[in-house]
């Protein structure tokens, strides 16, 4: 369950976001802008593979078509765009001030991946990313409840 959803997007809104930044949106994230448009997660906590802090929680999924830039999935893209110009789009912002992102390349596409800000930067600008899932589907049914 998704509380504090965004505004109601159509499908004309995702093809203008997909064609202002030059990316293909996979159809399970398609339809949670659709029904949701961001949000935040009842369960937020989610395991990230091969990291040493092993876990993080989702603060916020981005949304479309929103003025609060704190909030604005095209906002994040602008902001963050070497991270979109090496295939991760921004999704989502964590508890840990990291970043859930999809991966949009060809050979990557839809993967859900980590993004950790503490992370040093590579010779090409871009930060280390860690794998959530293989979609988002199967990422937000991966979600759990924060511990007692």
């Amino acid at each position: 369950m998704i509380h504090f959803t965004g505004p109601p997007v159509a499908s004309d809104d995702i093809a203008s976001f997909s064609s202002r930044f030059g990316v293909a949106i996979p159809a399970d994230y398609r339809n949670f802008l659709l029904t949701s448009n961001g949000g935040v997660p009842q369960h937020p906590v989610f395991s990230i593979h091969d990291h040493r802090d092993a876990v993080d929680s989702i603060e916020r999924f981005l949304s479309l078509g929103v003025d609060q830039e704190h909030l604005s999935l095209d906002r994040y893209a602008r902001t963050f765009s070497v991270y979109l110009s090496h295939g991760m789009l921004v999704i989502a912002y964590t508890g840990m001030n990291s970043f859930v992102c999809l991966d949009v390349r060809m050979n990557g596409f839809g993967r859900v991946m980590y993004i950790d800000i503490e992370d040093a930067l590579d010779e090409h600008g871009m930060k280390q990313t860690y794998f959530l899932a293989d979609n988002f589907a199967k990422f937000i049914a991966g979600l759990r409840p924060e511990s007692a």
